[in-house]
């Protein structure tokens, strides 16, 4: 937000020019001049709740500027209470498949609403829904508030990116964030490559530097379940790795399974190619243990059997699962014992990983020595 200042103006004109410049950028704040203090403008945001507290309302540095740390206080905005009932407004999706879903709501009353929305059991990644989605969202704080944090969560479906602080609003960079991610992670073989290095668009790194996140404090966040980026030196800031919160099984036991983001769009994948693929081939067949006359009309465990393993090896050529002979080998179809109608399956996948990490041993040698001893020519 630009205006001009004179070297005549008072604090009270400027005040006044301040506020009427920041109403008329049409941003998510009001502003006003205090009706105690003629000098001072009172921001209030447009929102309601605590999202808003702490939100960075500062003077610009990155140019020529009348105004200072030396001549100019700030104070972050405070005050904000409550957070959204997001129940009914997920519910409102209905049976829509919406796999990015991002909001600035990383509390842990929001993020219950959206696992409950999400869960395996009986949300949309449940086998009646079917529907799959995940939830992007971010929030402020130290490295140990986050930390904190990301150690009471344990959610593959949400992941929460950490930044101590922005000039770019929470939710901005949950919208960056999830448009990235859509681009990138809708279909094969692009699912399966790692966000790493793609910059979230109109996302602004802190204004401090000592507040960017080096290596250790990236990696004391990823092993606690929150997300990270990292500035690069032309200032834009790039996804460094896009963990979920879980981390533990049901059991309590640390695992990474589903700890990046990309794994979780693979399965979304795999999940629909093979639901796709028996569909297709068997959707208006009767079931049958046998088909000795090998009737179109009819399936038959074996049959099914074979469906998914020639989908298996689709997704082994679309870079999305490997190991294709280990899932023939392990793979399962049978009756159900109870419902004559119904055939279970054991599909036991293994999707393609990232390349995250590339260690080396660089030995130095002033110069190489023959097998003989004898120094090389």
């Amino acid at each position: 937000v630009t205006f001009q200042v004179n070297a005549s103006d008072t604090a009270a004109i400027v005040a006044a020019n301040a506020a009427a410049a920041i109403n008329a950028v049409g941003l998510p704040i009001t502003a006003a001049v205090d009706g105690a203090t003629a000098g001072k403008v009172d921001v209030t945001a447009v929102h309601k709740g605590a999202v808003f507290n702490g939100q960075e309302v500062t003077f610009a540095t990155d140019e020529a500027n009348a105004l200072s740390a030396a001549n100019t206080a700030v104070v972050p905005l405070s005050g904000g209470n409550g957070v959204p009932d997001l129940a009914g407004p997920l519910a409102s999706l209905g049976d829509q498949e919406y796999d990015f879903l991002a909001g600035p709501y990383s509390d842990a009353v929001s993020l219950n609403a959206v696992r409950e929305f999400l869960n395996d059991s009986a949300g949309r990644w449940s086998p009646i829904q079917q529907l799959y989605g995940h939830y992007f969202s971010t929030q402020y704080g130290t490295l140990s508030a986050l930390v904190t944090f990301g150690n009471s969560r344990n959610d593959q479906h949400v992941t929460v990116i950490g930044s101590q602080r922005s000039p770019t609003p929470e939710w901005e960079w949950a919208a960056a964030a999830a448009a990235m991610a859509s681009a990138h992670l809708g279909d094969a073989p692009e699912v399966s490559r790692p966000l790493q290095t793609l910059v979230l668009q109109g996302v602004l790194p802190p204004r401090d530097r000592s507040l960017w996140w080096d290596i250790p404090d990236r990696q004391a966040l990823y092993a606690d379940g929150i997300a990270g980026c990292k500035v690069r030196s032309d200032g834009l800031v790039a996804i460094d790795r896009l963990v979920t919160t879980y981390q533990k099984t049901a059991a309590g036991v640390a695992d990474g399974t589903f700890r990046d983001v990309e794994t979780m769009f693979q399965l979304m994948f795999v999940a629909r190619y093979f639901k796709t693929a028996v569909s297709d081939k068997h959707a208006r067949q009767a079931l049958a243990d046998d088909n000795p006359f090998n009737l179109a009309e009819i399936a038959t465990p074996k049959s099914v059997r074979n469906t998914l393993i020639h989908a298996y090896n689709d997704l082994v050529a679309l870079g999305v699962l490997e190991k294709p002979d280990l899932f023939a080998q392990f793979v399962n179809v049978e009756r159900d014992p109870n419902d004559a109608n119904r055939l279970n399956a054991y599909l036991p996948v293994d999707v393609v990983n990232q390349l995250r990490v590339f260690a080396a041993n660089i030995t130095a040698y002033l110069q190489y020595q023959t097998a003989s001893g004898a120094a090389a020519v």
